[in-house]
């Protein structure tokens, strides 16, 4: 396997546990943090990560 390749199978794997239930459970609140609901704030942010992460580790492989 690659370098390439495994550095996308470890990211993969960091958005399994990124988007764990128990995990996000933990931003599941009531309470807004400075007026935004922290669940969605968690899941875009973990989303645009992991997107702005995968060039960025295909660049690294070249």
């Amino acid at each position: 396997m690659d370098p390439g390749a495994r550095r996308l199978a470890a990211l993969f794997v960091l958005g399994v546990i990124a988007f764990f239930s128990p995990l996000v459970l933990l931003f599941n609140r009531p309470e807004p943090a400075a007026g935004v609901a922290l669940l969605p704030l968690y899941l875009f942010g973990v989303w645009a990560a992991l997107i702005l992460l995968a060039p960025l580790l295909l660049r690294r492989s070249r």
